[in-house]
């Protein structure tokens, strides 16, 4: 290699690992925030399921009736669950920010998705199949 080739390796050496450094995927936000999200299979006979954030997939999920599972999610990010029950599709998005006291449960049902409103003590309908 002559002189000028040996300057110019040594250049990008030097000056290329700064700018790779300094190009990072996106990162979560820094929250200390935490919920609980509660989703509970009412009467569905093999419920599946998965829920995914921006930068997360929490596990797939098979449910029988009267059981539930319950992630740890921040309270502000969205998230998306993808459900197949039978041959019935849905994806429904849940708020971090719509929990009450650290816990959001929501209850699939033959008829729908439902919401339990602390507040107001009862269920509501939020989504269909």
């Amino acid at each position: 290699m002559n002189k000028l080739m040996k300057c110019f390796a040594l250049l990008l050496f030097l000056v290329a690992p700064p700018y790779c450094l300094a190009i990072r995927p996106p990162t979560r936000p820094q929250s200390s925030r935490y919920a609980d999200l509660h989703i509970k299979d009412k009467d569905l006979k093999n419920l599946k399921f998965w829920c995914e954030s921006l930068d997360a997939v929490l596990g797939d999920v098979i449910l029988q009736p009267g059981q539930e599972t319950v992630y740890q999610i921040l309270l502000d990010w969205e998230y998306d669950c993808h459900f197949k029950w039978q041959s019935r599709e849905k994806t429904v998005g849940y708020m971090g920010s719509d929990c009450v006291e650290g816990k959001c449960i929501w209850e699939v049902r033959n008829n729908g998705f439902w919401f339990y409103d602390h507040n107001k003590k009862h269920w509501i309908k939020k989504e269909e199949w």
